[in-house]
């Protein structure tokens, strides 16, 4: 289900701000895919955060290191969550475009999220915080998986 920020009550400003500090704390990792292509200039960024009732994964994508300019974001809820919520955004015309889905505990299925959990979710991401420890360990393993560590060092 497509969403705009203000429909969740929350300016863009502060969304903005808070993925922005959150990727800050990310790991980076040069190439990506745009468009379905391979693009090895874009920086692809991922960090975790959690508060008392969710963890999170954030991914941005960016085309500059330094300097986080946002193409693409997905945050998605995971672990002991209250619920397995998925957002996909698009930055598009100084606006994100935000599609949200619930992600069910049957095999890729997906159901539709209603706003009231939308809201809850958007809330629950804006009240978390950057665990250092689980980016770490998380990262540690993907680069343990052969096919990571294989897409990493191309």
């Amino acid at each position: 289900m497509e969403f705009k920020l203000s429909d969740l009550n929350i300016a863009q400003s502060t969304f903005m701000e808070k993925i922005l500090t959150d990727l800050h704390f990310g790991v980076k990792i040069k190439g990506g895919l745009t468009n379905g292509k391979s693009v090895k200039d874009d920086i692809v960024i991922r960090v975790w955060t959690d508060n008392r009732f969710w963890q999170f994964s954030l991914v941005g994508v960016s085309q500059d290191e330094k300097n986080i300019v946002l193409q693409k974001i997905e945050i998605q809820s995971f672990g002991e969550s209250k619920k397995y919520i998925k957002l996909m955004g698009n930055y598009l015309n100084q606006e994100f475009q935000l599609s949200i889905e619930k992600l069910s505990s049957q095999f890729a299925q997906l159901a539709t999220v209603n706003l009231d959990e939308a809201r809850e979710f958007i809330e629950g991401y804006m009240e978390s915080s950057i665990n250092r420890t689980l980016t770490e360990q998380l990262f540690s393993e993907y680069v343990q998986n052969k096919n990571t560590s294989n897409w990493l060092i191309q």
